[in-house]
């Protein structure tokens, strides 16, 4: 078996059928589909989206431990030599799994494969692309360094293709995360030194959902914290990483600081909305904040309900 394509399912009910219509009508046909079943609530609903394709998957199910947990869980069951990793909700085009397999094998040093992306669903960035919203990846295999991960300069997108092997050194997904997982994985492999590569062209429609795991900002920045603070405490950085990580750190929780203090004015908490924004401005030094600061010190009712106004205005 080449490929085996890990499919974690919870929630997505009403979009794994058009998941699973795109992994199985791929132009690579040595691969299997191995759909996790989370522990969904509504796993009636899942076993019937998926009962057309039960010849066609491997089918496990597990009490619910989040999507590392259901990673791993299928990577212990997987046959391939090479593992795509697939969200039930996106779409790859047909030719997917090829381009990004050609690409892995044309050089013996590349370990981990990923490619541009489109949004659709429901949402301001739907018909953009992935690497049109976050920074654009050299082109060339084996440039994507830790520093420039740990400083967010690049973003791997999710769905990809990487060597087996690579995973099981790694030791497999951190599953006290229950997000951030990904750049957790993609930061230990680049430490080690794999060759990651990336195909410039928009292969996966990537669903936008207001209920999906990434539309949790605040939730992905303390995710994002938690990774931060074990690269932090791992003793095989060296002083230049543990500088970049103290950093990304600052900046994530300066960022949870200001979401955290737009909800509080909208909220009408005149005094978290205070606190959080001056902590969040002692990072990122914005007029804008330091005057809403400033006018809620002075007269916080009646800046507090235009505030309110203005940001429902912009939705």
């Amino acid at each position: 078996m080449k490929i085996s394509v890990l499919v974690p399912a919870y929630g997505t009910a009403a979009y794994i059928a058009e998941t699973l219509q795109s992994a199985l009508g791929q132009t690579v046909s040595d691969c299997e589909v191995i759909v996790i079943n989370d522990g969904d609530p509504d796993t009636v609903a899942l076993e019937a989206a998926i009962a057309p394709y039960r010849d066609r998957i491997v089918y496990l199910s597990k009490p619910n431990g989040g999507l590392s947990s259901a990673r791993n869980f299928g990577l212990r069951k997987a046959r391939g030599r090479y593992i795509a990793l697939l969200d039930s909700d996106d779409i790859w085009e047909p030719d997917f799994l090829e381009q990004l397999l050609a690409r892995m094998e044309s050089n013996p040093h590349i370990g981990l494969v990923f490619t541009n992306a489109t949004f659709f669903g429901s949402g301001g960035l739907v018909g953009k692309h992935y690497y049109e919203v976050f920074p654009k990846p050299l082109l060339e295999s084996g440039q994507i360094s830790l520093q420039k991960l740990l400083n967010r300069e690049i973003q791997i997108f999710v769905s990809l293709l990487l060597r087996r092997e690579l995973l099981d050194s790694a030791g497999h997904f951190d599953e006290g995360l229950r997000a951030s997982e990904d750049f957790d994985m993609w930061l230990r492999l680049a430490k080690a030194g794999v060759h990651f590569s990336y195909v410039d062209q928009p292969l996966v429609r990537y669903r936008i959902r207001e209920t999906s795991l990434s539309a949790d900002a605040t939730g992905l920045y303390r995710s994002l914290c938690q990774v931060y603070k074990k690269m932090i405490g791992s003793p095989d950085m060296t002083s230049a990483e543990q500088e970049a990580a103290q950093v990304g750190l600052a900046k994530t929780e300066a960022l949870i600081a200001l979401l955290t203090g737009r909800k509080a004015v909208q909220e009408g908490d005149w005094a978290t909305a205070i606190r959080e924004l001056e902590v969040s401005n002692r990072h990122f030094h914005t007029p804008k904040v330091a005057w809403t600061v400033a006018l809620l010190r002075i007269w916080p009712a009646v800046f507090g309900i235009a505030a309110r106004w203005y940001l429902r205005w912009r939705g």
